[in-house]
Parts: structure tokens; C-alpha cells; sequence
């Protein structure tokens, strides 16, 4: 072997971790690296140094060889023929092509140790032809088979590899005539005479490795290149087979038809000399006898072709099955997060063919790792699908569960240990790790929520996020009427100690006995409203209370020595992010009420029925009214995570509660006030036009240069990543922005350009984000850093709106970024400005409702997941003052559960103040929360919508 270059040693280039120079090929040196991003072992194969062109890449045959060979071998999919992943370019420039990493030897290793058996033989030829034949059926020609291009794989597969000098049957022949390619002992005479070469080119080939495989010898020798052709033009190498030799005739007959130097003689394709070996090992025993004199009988030469003919029919349905079935169903199962009957799918492919790396790949974004810790350990974990609750618990055994790969989706998981509380859990497959709590009597009932920050939403109320709290305890289900009777029957409607809150009605405070008097059944029993003689409906014992004012709810968790929970306690407990996980399990739409637990919509922690059934009173207040979550069987079932108050002697019948329990009593901060936020935004009316005109001066900046920067530039699979600067419009500074050029399409592209959600706030490095499918797909996509984002981070941590001047004045930067981005893009011939879209997502997506009346370039408008803010800005950067101008088409995508968004305060009255025809705006709601809308239907949107407004991006 020639000297391996290992100059790339221990560098990364684009995503992966280059480990070792592990060889040399014809057309290019080899390396062994890590994928970072997949985290797998592939090889790279670089063009050798010494072929570097210079001047038009395109024109130049070395160049253009390595790419056919990226091109050829990659449109293969075959157990038997090397992997190619990808083709990319290093900064450098050098294009580098991404293949499978296989452990083994190649064939001219191999046979440095003396020649094959007949029986290794039968195994490494049959596979060798196999993937051949599939090559050939798709009209690629290898060109240069030799052993140094097969690979004996440690699994026993064969991999034919380095298709650097293959011709596709619909391209042209690079090679300038009358070269002379490959390896000079394997070459056909008509590759030697420089004529045409096709597949028969590579039968000949095949015919040369049998001869040395079963000899030890090569088939032409000859001290010099001019010697060997020589004898590939004149001698017959079979004929001068000797008895010592020990060929067995079979074999005999193959080398002679796959050498026949006339082309009408030879087997026109591997495909066909395949069929030639399953017809040997099925001729009659006396015609088999006659083939068959030396080593091997006749009896283990049949049985071994007739075993290749099996193998090979085997795999090449079993491999057609995959590819043309089981990988597009997989991809879009994976597409449609249908990630149960993926894994199920998956697990029989890769039975079929255990190496495969496109499974391989697909079953890394199909199933996630997950391990179970607890403390103490020697729990019992069982596992189920969240939304498959008539199915049976998986047992994954006693913690500590080390790993455990499981599909991807939300999970309930049971754990069980004898003298602790049983723990339910509503989570995707992670690392877990779980502190078990002893069973305690004051316990019973009740879930335990450990410590930490509530991130959960409730729409129209200002974020709750960001309020840490300590432990507590809430009720699994919301208080029935079995345990409410205790509480009647014992007396509390006539002992004041239960009653610490005073009664007020119609703005007075009442004494304690005319406060009774309120809360009465129709028969005038102190009770609930929907009881009478003082008890409930006969069969209702575990049906939740309901008909109570917040007054009784409060007496009775006084009574059972607990409390209301806070609306941030419970807004925590009920998993309000996942809506669209807990909602279609839930009661809503209903008759009525349901026993509790009746329903499975079970939040993360294991809290039941916080959606729907009855809507439960909270601890805190707003104003004269007190807060009551969660929505009822009655209401629509956006309610879940949307805030609502009522006059707190409200004894409707789809009102109940639950009680939660705090080692210190009701946290001050948390049982806060907590007044309604959103705006109504059918009585607020935009300012006049003139005023409108006046704001648009402070977006108004000075031309100044540009001074454009390109930082980097990099090849990527799909697109070319370039990170550029340039002037900003304020303070001396300089935007950085992200172009993501598609290398499909012709120039000028059709341009995207994207503002992220809110995380960009608080990130602090950029990480090639936002809508990058769309650059594969043949449009630019430009990110640029705002201030106040990533690494132009200022110190900003929240982007709600806020009548603040701090607030006011990140507005006018980002927006001046934004045009000043555009200003840029202006000067590059492959951007096409004409064809400008504006895409926003949350956060970005209410900068929307801004840019696109100020930058009047832009021609089309994407906002996913936005809507009018519920926060007050001052009036010249408050979204009202600007989303009636708006003019172009403009596409809304959005969650019916958005508890960020709003659908009737936020998205509705967006939609209906926007300024765009009603022919040029579209709203599409999927019944999820914020952000998560089915992956394919939303890209679907939005290519729709681009093509529609901006036309099909250039082919």
C-alpha cells in the first residue's frame, strides 16, 4: 500500500471527529472518523492531494471520477455493496465523500495469506456476484473490481467498494479515450484497447478474482503493465490449470465463460452469471459427477452454490422489502411521530438485514435511551405507552434499570417499592432519577411534586414561570363526594374553626350564620347544591363533589388539615404543556361528570383529571373573584389551560376541587393575587394613520457602509453555511448572519428569512437553527443574529411586552437588524429579493405582526405560533399600532391549546386585524399546545403557502 496522508488526524471537519488514516484508494485517501451529530464510526474518503485540481473543478477528470463514485455507489442500496452516506466539503475546499466504516480486511489482504478454500470461496464469491448483479440491474458499471476493492467484513458480509472509475449508464465516459484505468491484472481487453466498457467489462473482472481466489496466483502476470496486457490480450489462464492445481470444474466453466475475450461469449452481466451458479448446483448427479474430479466432490459443490442461490434469493427479497417498503413506511411513521409501531417495524427490518445503517439511522430517531434510578434502590419499574391504557405494563426490572431503549413518546411509568408510595409518571424516555417517600398516613391520596421552577402557562394570565417552589403534596383525584359527606356529617357547616376566610356578597362582608344560609342543597340541608337531604345521588360515591362555592372548598381542606392549591401549584401538578397528551383522555364534550379516575389523562407527575370533569377552585384570588382551572365536561376543551375566575359563592355544577398540602402552609408569593392579563382586544382600536407614519421614523437609520465580512464558509450535505457581518444601523456594532444556501435550485434563490422564539434571548451560541428543511429543499434561508440574541446577548432575559423604554428600544434594534439584513442581501446577485419571505416562530412570529409593516420588501409572511400579545408595550412598538398595515399574504400556524398564544384572545383577534386581503391570509389551528403541531402537516403548510405565494423555488 502507498503512504497513507495523515494529515487530517485528530481534526474535525464539518461534523465529524477524524481518528485515524486507515488507507489509500486509487482516487483518494481514507480515514476513519466519528459522526458527531449520529454519533456512529464512518469512514471519509478524500480525493488524494496529489489529484487536487486547480481552476474549473468541473472540467477536471479527477475530480469528476470521485464524484461519479459518490454518485454511483450511493444510489445503491445493497448488503453486499459498501454504504455511501453522504458527499461534503471541508473548509479547505476538498471534497470528501462519507461511507459506512466496516472492520475487516480487503480480498488482496486476505490473499496475501495463500489462496481460498472452495468452500471460503463459494461464500466471498457468491456475495461478491450478488451485489455485482445489483449494480449492473441498475445500470452502473464498477470498472475496477479487484481484490483491493472488496472488503471481507468481521460479520462474514462481503462489501464490493470504491466505485471511483464506475460509469452511470445514463452519463458519459470521462475517461479520455484510449486510457487505460484500474489495476492492469484485472482489466478486460477492451478496457486495455481503450474501447467501450460495460458490464461484461466487470464479468471479466470476476472471472480474473475467481482464478486467483482458487490459485493463490493472479490469472495475468508479467514483470511490466505492457507485459500483463499482453497477457490479458493472448494467454488463457484456465487452460494452464493443472491437476495440482485442484480447481473443481465448476468453477472451471465460470472462469472460462467470465474470461472469454469474445464479448458474445461472456456473460453479459454479473446478473447472469449468478443465475449460471443456481443452474450448476441443479444439474443431474451424473452431469454433476462429469463436472467434478478433484477436491471437492460433486455433492459439496452443489450444496454450496444451491446455499448461494438461497442466501441470495433470501437477501435480495428480504433487501427489497426494506427498501421498497419498510424505510419509506419507517420515515413516515418517524415524520408522523407514530413511534410505537416505528420501533415495531424497525426491530423486524433489522433482524433482516442487521447491518443496514439507514435502519440504523432510523431507529436512533425512533427509540431513545432511558434509565431508572431510585433512592432507595430495588424498586419495580413497568413501563406503557401513555395513550395505550388497556395495554399491559413491560416490566424493565428491579432499579437500578441501567438502559433501556424504548420508543420515543410520552410513557406512563409505574415504580413500586413495599413501604413507600407507589410512583406514576407521565414522561418521555429519559434519566430518570426518583427519591422514593415512605408511606406516611397524611400522605394518602396524594401525589408528591418535587421541588423545582414553575414553567407551566395558563392563557390570560401574565407567565407564571420563573416562581421556584418548594415540595408539596396535591390529591391524585379531585375530592369526591364519599369524602365530602365526612364533612357534612361531621357537623362542619355549624363549627366557624373550619371557616377562616370571611363571606362576602355583593361587595359586604357577611357574619358567619347569614353566610350559612348560602351554602344549602335544594332541601335546605347544609350541602352542596347538587345533593339533597343533606347527601349525594345514590351510586355517586366516587364521583367528584361538585356544586360548592370556594368558601366550602377552603372549609373542607381546613377540615382534613390541607390546603387550596395555588394557581401556581396546580398549574405545575397539571402538566399544562402537554395538553395534547392529556386532553383526548380526559372529560370534555361529555354529560356530565365521571368517576374520578374514571378518565387516564394523567399529568407527568401522576395527577389525575385536572382536565376537564369539574373545574376546581384555587387558592389565590383576583380581585373580588378567585380563580377556578382546568375547565369542566361542559366547556371546550382550550379551557384546560386557560385562566378563569368566578364569583367565589359560584355553586354551579361543574364546579369542584382538590386540596394540596406545603410544609410551611400557603407559600406568600405564590398565594399572590393574581389578576387576569389579556387584553380585549375587540375594544381597542389602532392609532391613526399619521401616527402610524410618525413610528415608522424611528425604524429610519443612515446608509452607511455595509463593510461586509464573510467569517467562515463550509460545505455542508445539502447547503452551503456561510457566517457573514456587516454594519448594524446603531452604535458602531455588527450584525452576524447565518446564510444557509441550497445547492438544489438554481440562483437567484427565493429567500427566507427567519427570527427565532424566545430561547434566543437567553441561548448564548447560535447552532445552525430554525427552518433549515427549507434550504434543503432549494430555498436560502437567512439567520441573522438580532441584538439582544445569542452571541449578541445584552443581558435582555424576557421578550413579553412591557410598557418599558428598555423594551421599546430592542424592538427598534432588532427591527433596524432586520432591515439591515436585507440591505446585505441586496448585494448578493444569488439572493432574490423579489421572492422575500419573513418567517417568525412565538416569539418571532409577534415581531411578525411588526417587520412586515415596516420592511415593506418583504412579500409573503410565515407566523408560527403567534397572536397579540396579552402585555401592554408602549403604543409605539405595540403590535395593534402595526398588524393592519400589513398588506402581504401572511399564513398563521397555531395551537388550540396555546396557553403563550391564546386562541380566542391572541390568535383569533390577530387574524381578524391583519391588513392582508381575507383571499391572502390563512389560519391553520392543530389541537396542540404551543409549538406542536404534527412535524410533516406544518412543513406541508408552509411549502404550500411559499409556493403559492412566491412560486416553486427555481429547479
Amino acid at each position: 500500500m502507498s503512504s497513507v496522508d495523515s494529515s487530517r488526524e485528530n481534526t474535525v471537519v464539518s461534523h465529524y471527529k477524524i481518528i485515524a488514516a486507515v488507507g489509500r484508494g486509487g482516487m483518494g485517501v481514507v480515514y476513519k472518523a466519528q459522526d458527531l451529530d449520529l454519533n456512529r464510526i464512518v469512514a471519509l474518503k478524500f480525493i488524494s492531494r496529489e489529484l487536487s485540481w486547480d481552476g474549473d473543478a468541473a472540467t477536471n477528470t479527477a475530480h469528476q471520477r470521485f464524484l461519479t463514485e459518490a454518485r454511483a455507489a450511493s444510489a445503491l442500496d445493497h448488503p453486499n455493496i459498501g454504504t455511501i452516506h453522504t458527499i461534503d466539503r471541508a473548509p479547505d475546499g476538498q471534497v470528501f465523500i462519507v461511507m459506512s466504516y466496516y472492520e475487516g480486511e480487503t480480498l488482496r489482504d486476505r490473499l496475501k495469506r495463500g489462496k481460498l478454500s472452495s468452500d471460503e470461496t463459494a461464500h466471498v464469491f457468491g456475495q461478491i456476484v450478488h451485489g455485482l448483479a445489483n449494480a449492473h440491474a441498475a445500470g452502473i458499471v464498477h470498472r475496477d473490481i479487484k481484490p483491493g476493492n472488496l472488503l471481507l467484513t468481521t460479520d462474514g458480509l462481503v462489501k464490493v467498494i470504491d466505485f471511483g472509475l464506475a460509469k452511470l449508464g445514463s452519463g458519459s465516459n470521462i475517461t479520455a479515450t484510449g486510457a487505460t484505468l484500474g489495476t492492469v491484472s484485472y482489466m478486460s481487453p477492451e478496457q486495455i484497447n481503450g474501447d467501450a466498457a460495460d458490464a461484461r467489462a466487470d464479468v471479466w473482472s470476476l472471472g480474473a478474482v475467481l482464478y486467483e481466489m482458487l490459485t493463490g496466483r493472479p490469472a495475468f502476470d508479467g514483470p511490466t503493465p505492457p507485459a500483463i496486457m499482453h497477457s490479458v490480450l493472448a494467454t488463457s489462464p484456465v487452460d494452464a490449470l493443472t491437476d495440482a492445481d485442484l480447481v473443481p470444474a465448476a468453477w472451471q466453466r465460470v472462469m472460462r465463460r467470465a474470461l472469454d475475450r469474445d464479448l458474445s461469449g461472456r456473460y453479459a452481466t454479473a446478473g447472469e452469471l449468478e443465475k449460471d451458479l443456481v443452474r450448476l448446483a441443479t444439474l443431474p448427479p451424473s452431469e454433476q459427477r462429469s463436472l467434478s474430479r478433484r477436491l471437492l466432490s460433486t455433492v459439496v459443490v452443489a450444496l454450496i452454490l444451491l446455499t448461494i442461490a438461497g442466501w441470495a434469493w433470501k437477501r435480495s427479497s428480504d433487501r427489497a422489502w426494506i427498501s421498497g417498503e419498510a424505510i419509506p413506511q419507517l420515515r413516515r411513521l418517524v415524520d408522523d411521530e407514530k413511534f410505537p409501531t416505528a420501533a415495531a417495524l424497525a426491530a423486524r427490518a433489522t433482524r433482516l438485514a442487521p447491518g443496514d445503517t439507514v435502519l440504523a439511522a432510523l431507529s436512533a430517531r425512533i427509540l431513545a435511551p432511558a434509565s431508572i434510578t431510585t433512592t432507595p434502590s430495588g424498586a419495580e419499574v413497568f413501563v406503557r405507552e401513555y395513550s395505550d391504557t388497556g395495554a399491559a405494563w413491560t416490566r424493565l426490572g428491579a432499579t437500578p434499570v441501567t438502559r433501556v431503549d424504548l420508543p420515543r413518546g410520552l410513557k406512563r411509568w409505574r415504580v413500586i417499592l413495599a413501604g413507600y408510595d407507589t410512583l406514576e409518571l407521565a414522561r418521555a424516555p429519559e434519566a430518570l432519577e426518583l427519591p422514593l417517600t415512605r408511606s406516611e398516613p397524611a400522605h394518602v391520596g396524594m401525589v408528591r411534586i418535587p421541588a423545582g421552577r414553575a414553567s407551566a402557562w395558563i392563557a390570560g394570565l401574565d407567565p407564571i414561570e420563573g416562581q421556584d417552589l418548594a415540595e408539596y403534596y396535591i390529591d391524585r383525584y379531585e375530592v369526591t363526594n364519599r369524602e365530602f359527606k365526612k364533612f357534612v356529617d361531621a357537623g362542619a357547616y355549624a363549627k366557624e374553626d373550619f371557616w377562616k376566610v370571611p363571606v362576602v356578597k355583593g361587595g359586604v362582608k357577611l357574619d358567619w350564620r347569614a353566610a350559612m344560609s348560602n351554602f344549602v342543597d335544594p332541601t335546605g340541608r347544609p350541602g352542596p347544591s347538587t345533593w339533597e337531604l343533606g347527601t349525594y345521588a345514590k351510586g355517586q360515591d366516587d364521583y367528584p363533589v361538585s356544586g360548592i362555592s370556594w368558601y366550602e372548598a377552603a372549609a373542607y381542606a381546613e377540615f382534613v388539615g390541607k390546603s387550596l392549591p395555588t394557581v401556581y401549584h396546580w398549574v405545575r401538578a397539571a402538566s399544562t404543556r402537554i395538553p395534547q397528551s392529556i386532553l383526548p383522555l380526559s372529560n370534555f364534550g361529555g354529560a356530565g361528570k365521571m368517576r374520578a379516575g374514571a378518565n387516564q389523562g394523567m399529568s407527568e407527575f401522576g395527577v389525575y383529571d385536572m382536565a376537564g370533569n369539574v373545574r376546581e377552585w384555587q387558592y389565590n384570588a383576583s380581585g373580588s373573584e378567585r380563580h377556578a382551572l382546568g375547565g369542566a365536561w361542559n366547556d371546550p376543551v382550550y379551557l384546560f389551560t386557560f385562566a378563569s375566575t368566578r364569583d367565589p359563592l359560584d355553586r354551579s355544577p361543574d364546579i369542584g376541587f382538590r386540596c394540596a398540602t406545603y410544609a410551611a402552609g400557603v407559600p406568600a408569593d405564590a398565594g399572590r393575587n393574581l389578576d387576569l392579563s389579556h387584553r380585549d382586544y375587540s375594544k381597542e382600536r389602532p392609532v391613526a394613520d399619521e401616527v402610524f407614519r410618525a413610528y415608522l421614523n424611528q425604524f429610519s437609520y443612515d446608509q452607511s457602509p455595509l463593510d461586509p465580512r464573510v467569517e467562515t464558509d463550509s460545505a455542508l450535505a445539502d447547503y452551503r453555511h456561510e457566517v457573514v457581518s456587516f454594519g448594524a444601523a446603531y452604535g458602531g456594532e455588527r450584525v452576524i448572519a447565518h446564510l444557509f444556501i441550497p445547492k438544489t435550485g438554481r440562483p437567484p434563490y427565493q429567500t427566507v428569512i427567519y427570527y427565532p422564539g424566545s430561547g434566543a434571548s437567553t441561548a448564548r451560541r447560535f447552532n445552525n437553527e430554525g427552518p433549515l428543511w427549507l434550504a434543503e429543499g432549494g430555498r436560502a434561508v437567512v439567520f441573522p443574529i438580532y441584538k439582544s440574541t445569542y452571541e449578541r446577548n445584552d443581558g435582555l432575559t424576557s421578550t413579553w411586552a412591557n410598557p418599558t423604554h428598555r423594551h421599546t428600544e430592542a424592538v427598534v434594534r432588532q427591527v433596524k437588524d432586520f432591515k439591515r439584513t436585507v440591505d446585505y442581501l441586496a448585494t448578493r446577485k444569488e439572493f432574490d429579493l423579489t421572492r422575500l419571505a419573513y418567517y417568525g416562530n412565538s416569539w418571532g412570529a409577534r415581531m411578525g405582526t411588526i417587520i412586515p409593516a415596516v420592511d415593506t420588501r418583504i412579500k409573503t409572511a410565515i407566523l408560527a405560533y403567534g397572536g397579540l400579545s396579552s402585555g401592554h408595550s408602549l403604543p409605539e412598538v405595540d403590535q395593534i399600532n402595526y398588524a393592519g398595515h400589513i398588506t402581504v399574504p401572511v399564513l398563521m400556524l397555531n395551537g388550540r391549546f396555546d396557553a403563550i398564544e391564546p386562541y380566542e384572545t391572541a390568535q383569533l383577534p390577530l387574524f381578524r386585524v391583519l391588513g392582508s386581503p381575507p383571499d391572502k391570509k390563512r389560519h391553520v389551528v392543530w389541537d396542540v399546545a404551543h409549538g406542536g403541531a404534527p412535524v410533516n402537516a406544518f412543513r406541508k403548510e408552509v411549502l404550500d403557502w411559499l409556493d403559492k405565494t412566491l412560486g416553486p423555488p427555481a429547479r
